[in-house]
């Protein structure tokens, strides 16, 4: 079955598609993941946290090169749940 309708054609800039991503994981995980880094290495000197963060970094992009809406999904429902009364 074609959507298509004759004499109406628009092209769609990939840009507009595909989900926003930083270094191949969303913007709150890479936020995130910079931000433990961040305090636990550079403020606490604590180096050995340095290779669990990048195994971290290393899963994230992986589960968004399979699924790049998998963040979202999980950010969705996690947050609390509205019944109407």
């Amino acid at each position: 079955m074609s959507t298509e309708v004759p004499g109406f054609y628009v092209t769609v800039h990939r840009s507009l598609t595909e989900p926003m991503l930083v270094a191949g994981i969303p913007p709150k995980i890479a936020i995130g993941l910079g931000t433990v880094a961040g305090i636990l290495v550079l403020a606490w000197h604590f180096y050995a946290l340095i290779p669990v963060l990048v195994i971290a970094y290393v899963a994230a992009a992986t589960v968004c090169r399979r699924d790049p809406h998998a963040f979202d999904i999980i950010f969705q429902n996690r947050g609390p749940r509205r019944y109407v009364p």
